[in-house]
């Protein structure tokens, strides 16, 4: 039986990760620049958005908030 340990990044979480680890801390991103990072709408494919900022916290230690109806925060 073939069973995976290691879950594989998919390329959506990669390439937010890639754009959201260039963020200052208090600098924030919209969701519509977002999607174009992906090129689709951001909101409809929140699973790869959660693996990025589970990355970032594990590996770079940035944390992420959401300002409402507008994008991303990098908090301190």
């Amino acid at each position: 039986m073939d069973r995976k340990t290691i879950q594989e990044m998919g390329p959506d979480a990669q390439l937010l990760i890639a754009r959201l680890e260039k963020l200052s801390i208090d600098e924030m991103i919209g969701y519509a620049e977002l999607s174009k990072v992906i090129g689709r709408d951001i909101l409809e494919s929140r699973g790869a958005l959660y693996t990025a900022f589970r990355a970032l916290r594990r590996d770079k230690r940035m944390i992420f908030g959401t300002v409402r109806k507008e994008g991303i925060k990098r908090l301190s």
